[in-house]
């Protein structure tokens, strides 16, 4: 209780690479392009401003309502978007514009507390158990 989980975009994966399972590269390694951003999020602009915070520059957004299915692709066929993983799911990557799509997955990194009190809840029960 009380513990807090910072919330970073830290990396980004090709559309079909994501879909395949793999991790990506860091944000600071994209290719220097002229990037765009698409959210279909309650609050796409929190997703912009994160990546502008990571020294993205963004040539364009594209807001879309929370929950948007992406029956049609707001960005012109091959240009680099940027996207969130709850948008990925609704994009297949052999389709017409998705070719330069990149996934962003949002990183969790716990307070350091976090360990510390997780270690002194477990203790009890797992009295032979050292974390170290």
């Amino acid at each position: 209780p009380g513990l807090l989980a910072e919330r970073r975009l830290l990396r980004a994966v090709p559309l079909a690479a994501w879909w395949a399972g793999e991790r990506g590269r860091p944000l600071d390694e994209l290719p220097a392009v002229d990037w765009c951003a698409c959210a279909g999020l309650a609050q796409p602009q929190a997703f912009f401003d994160a990546l502008r915070a990571q020294g993205i520059p963004l040539t364009h957004t594209w807001p879309r309502p929370d929950h948007d299915a992406f029956d049609t692709l707001p960005w012109p066929p091959g240009a680099p978007v940027l996207v969130t993983e709850k948008d990925a799911v609704k994009l297949d990557p052999g389709r017409s514009g998705c070719e330069q799509v990149w996934v962003c997955p949002l990183d969790l990194l716990p307070e350091p507390a976090f360990a510390a009190q997780l270690r002194e809840q477990l203790r009890p029960l797992l009295p032979t158990w050292t974390p170290d």
